[in-house]
């Protein structure tokens, strides 16, 4: 059997932590955090492909570095409320 029957068998391998390189446990594939995209003009990385997965340790090392460095806070608590006071006001 070669390679490519073998990983058929197997199914995909695991998505890999881009920072620590830990394979993705339950929580990591749950949490899912990616960043897939290709970079335009205007840095030094134009027409770049960012292929980028983090586990959930190492999101948590990267937004505790990323968010003080911000002028306007990036992070939103989840309100479960939010979407049902824009229906209301739609109906109302």
């Amino acid at each position: 059997m070669d390679q490519k029957e073998r990983r058929a068998v197997q199914g995909p391998p695991p998505t890999v932590c881009s920072l620590c390189g830990k394979p993705f446990g339950f929580w990591d594939t749950v949490q899912n955090f990616a960043v897939d995209d290709y970079i335009g003009y205007g840095s030094q990385y134009d027409l770049c492909r960012i292929r980028l997965h983090l586990c959930c340790r190492c999101l948590d090392r990267v937004l505790d570095w990323l968010v003080p460095q911000c002028v306007n806070n990036p992070m939103e608590e989840f309100d479960e409320s939010d979407g049902e006071e824009e229906s209301e006001r739609e109906d109302g």
